[in-house]
């Protein structure tokens, strides 16, 4: 973990465009990691038992039967890390001053005491949330078939 944190410091540290996309991949990996995980754990105990009677290979039971299983988790998972992700980058942004991105003028408006600079970046920033959350809502609704 230490030798993580350094190479992500020495990234940050020479201005590195890739910083803030390892920083959120390495949010992302273990909430992802929690729902199939969690997924998998949670499959119905006479599925197994009768996929262990089933002559297929393993690779064949995964795909034809726990990928379809445990789908709901799948698109779950990849929703709540896309909008982690989203804050990620921008913070880490934010924090490493590097040469652009949101996070990036929104720290330069900060420092530079441009209120009417900064002010429009976050209502920018929270509209592009909100219709994000909307799209989140909507194909939550269509995949689960919400009402």
């Amino acid at each position: 973990i230490v030798a993580i944190v350094l190479y992500i410091q020495a990234l940050t540290a020479s201005n590195s465009v890739i910083a803030p996309y390892i920083v959120t991949t390495m949010m992302m990996i273990p909430i992802m990691t929690e729902a199939y995980t969690n997924g998998i754990d949670n499959i119905d105990e006479a599925i197994l038992d009768s996929l262990k009677l089933e002559d297929l290979c393993k690779a064949k039971q995964f795909f034809l039967i726990v990928i379809p299983v445990i789908s709901q988790n799948i698109v779950l998972s990849l929703l709540q890390s896309i909008g982690m992700g989203l804050k990620v980058v921008v913070m880490v942004e934010y924090f490493c001053f590097l040469d652009s991105g949101i996070g990036t003028m929104l720290n330069s408006y900060y420092t530079s005491v441009q209120i009417d600079g900064l002010i429009a970046t976050i209502i920018f920033v929270a509209i592009i949330a909100a219709i994000l959350e909307v799209g989140v809502y909507l194909l939550k609704k269509k995949v689960f078939k919400i009402k």
